[in-house]
Protein backbone atom coordinates (compact mmCIF):
# COMPACT_ATOMS: atom_id res chain seq x y z
CA UNK A 1 0.00 0.00 0.00
CA UNK A 2 1.03 3.34 -0.79
CA UNK A 3 0.10 7.16 -0.11
CA UNK A 4 0.96 9.65 -2.51
CA UNK A 5 0.15 13.82 -2.03
CA UNK A 6 0.19 16.00 -4.48
CA UNK A 7 0.20 19.53 -2.61
CA UNK A 8 -0.33 21.96 -5.47
CA UNK A 9 -1.24 26.21 -5.17
CA UNK A 10 -5.35 25.30 -5.22
CA UNK A 11 -5.44 22.03 -4.28
CA UNK A 12 -3.89 19.07 -2.61
CA UNK A 13 -4.64 15.53 -3.79
CA UNK A 14 -4.20 12.27 -1.95
CA UNK A 15 -4.35 8.95 -3.33
CA UNK A 16 -3.65 5.46 -1.89
CA UNK A 17 -2.25 2.59 -4.17
CA UNK A 18 -2.41 -1.28 -3.70
CA UNK A 19 0.23 -2.30 -6.29
CA UNK A 20 -0.49 0.21 -9.55
CA UNK A 21 -4.41 0.39 -8.67
CA UNK A 22 -6.05 3.25 -7.36
CA UNK A 23 -7.80 2.21 -4.18
CA UNK A 24 -9.10 6.08 -2.91
CA UNK A 25 -8.35 9.59 -3.51
CA UNK A 26 -9.31 12.63 -1.95
CA UNK A 27 -9.08 16.26 -2.82
CA UNK A 28 -9.22 19.24 -0.82
CA UNK A 29 -8.54 22.89 -1.71
CA UNK A 30 -5.36 23.89 -0.50
CA UNK A 31 -5.04 26.98 2.39
CA UNK A 32 -2.00 28.45 3.86
CA UNK A 33 -4.07 29.59 6.69
CA UNK A 34 -5.16 25.83 7.66
CA UNK A 35 -2.67 24.29 10.63
CA UNK A 36 -1.32 20.33 10.61
CA UNK A 37 -4.11 19.73 13.20
CA UNK A 38 -6.93 20.55 10.80
CA UNK A 39 -5.25 18.62 7.94
CA UNK A 40 -4.55 15.73 10.08
CA UNK A 41 -8.49 16.15 10.94
CA UNK A 42 -9.74 16.30 7.29
CA UNK A 43 -7.48 12.87 6.24
CA UNK A 44 -8.23 10.76 9.29
CA UNK A 45 -11.89 11.26 7.87
CA UNK A 46 -11.10 9.33 5.07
Amino acid sequence: MLLVFDIGNTSTVAGIFEGEELMAEFRLKTDQRRTLDEYYVLLNAF
